[in-house]
């Protein structure tokens, strides 16, 4: 697992240290959380990643390579929300990410190969 926000990097988080950093979000310099974990038998690793765009309210993305190509996208107006989305996401239960609003169903996105 890959964790990382402005200038920071982990290679695990508890819930609790999940919860922290997303708070922090507003007062950081840049931003923005992400975290990539692998997924047996997908080349490249799936990740979410967050944004704090304003009080309470941040995008968050969610790249999903086991559906080759798709990348979804919306707004949480929550950070305990977000939490949940991302530690259920951590634990491997997907269906919390199912079944939030995204902004358009799927982006296609073209994975290039090295």
């Amino acid at each position: 697992m890959d964790i990382s926000s402005s200038s920071y990097r982990w290679d695990s988080i508890t819930a609790e240290h999940l919860g922290y950093w997303i708070n922090r979000l507003p007062h950081l310099r840049t931003p923005f959380l992400t975290i990539a974990k692998p997924r047996p038998g997908v080349e490249h690793p799936e990740f979410v990643q967050t944004y704090w765009e304003s009080g309470q309210e941040f995008t968050f993305e969610w790249w999903n390579y086991s559906r080759p190509g798709l990348h979804r996208v919306c707004t949480v107006i929550s950070a305990q929300r977000l939490v949940q989305l991302i530690h259920s996401w951590l634990d491997g239960d997907d269906s919390q990410l199912e079944s939030e609003q995204w902004a358009e169903e799927y982006f296609k996105v073209k994975i290039r190969k090295r």
